[in-house]
């Protein structure tokens, strides 16, 4: 049995090494795409810092994402203690899934198991994708404790959806409340129609410099695109 669980891992282990080369590569092929990789607590710590290396050093990954969700783990899970210093290490942002978005429900992803891994690696460029969805008050404790913590407003943003059930207003004070400068816009395409959720945020009652921090240059700053 503990072969064919060591098999197993293996076999996991190649296939997200080879899905992080082809993510690159696709990169390559077409310059406005900034390729972010994959990586999950079944690696032991030195594969998986030389996981990131490598596809940093000779594939060009600019980012790590990262779905405790789909991948069972918490983000405070000590095994991945060694993807997220070597991300301080490098100045890698990372980001990943977080609160009960769509099919997802309260358990890996709440936003109470991040604090552990921002009070351990204060340096780490770290993106909490939906804010924290249906966990706000969890959110907004994170957000006023941590100040180095960014938000995405993916899926949350968007209109007719239940993670989109704020008003105009309610936004506008959520956005300023924690800083606009912390804030990203994101589309999670292809479930979401960028074009609505793009015009929600232009008419959101924020000023015109707060609206380019969401839309533009926070994202520039993440990822060191100035």
């Amino acid at each position: 049995r503990a072969r064919a669980e060591a098999e197993t891992n293996e076999a996991i282990i190649g296939r997200l090494q080879r899905m992080n080369a082809w993510v690159c590569d696709v990169a390559r092929e077409s310059p406005g795409i900034l390729p972010f990789i994959n990586i999950g607590p079944f690696l032991d710590p030195e594969r998986m810092r030389l996981e990131i290396l490598e596809k940093v050093e000779k594939h060009g990954a600019r980012g790590i994402k990262l779905h405790p969700e789909e991948q069972r783990f918490h983000m405070n899970d000590r095994r991945m203690w060694p993807c997220y210093e070597t991300a301080q290490a490098l100045d890698l942002p990372i980001i990943a899934h977080s609160g009960a978005v769509g099919m997802y429900a309260e358990g890996w992803s709440h936003p109470r198991h991040w604090g552990d891994v921002l009070d351990a690696f204060p340096r780490l460029r770290l993106v909490m994708a939906h804010a924290g969805a249906d966990f706000w008050p969890d959110t907004l404790k994170l957000a006023k404790k941590y100040p180095q913590l960014c938000f995405d407003v993916c899926a949350v943003i968007s209109e007719g959806t239940p993670e989109g059930r704020f008003t105009d207003a309610e936004w506008a004070g959520i956005i300023r409340d924690i800083g606009a400068h912390r804030f990203l816009y994101g589309s999670d395409f292809p479930w979401y129609d960028p074009a609505p959720d793009i015009a929600r945020i232009q008419r959101l009652p924020l000023t015109a410099e707060e609206k380019r921090l969401v839309l533009a240059e926070n994202a520039r700053r993440v990822l060191r695109l100035a």
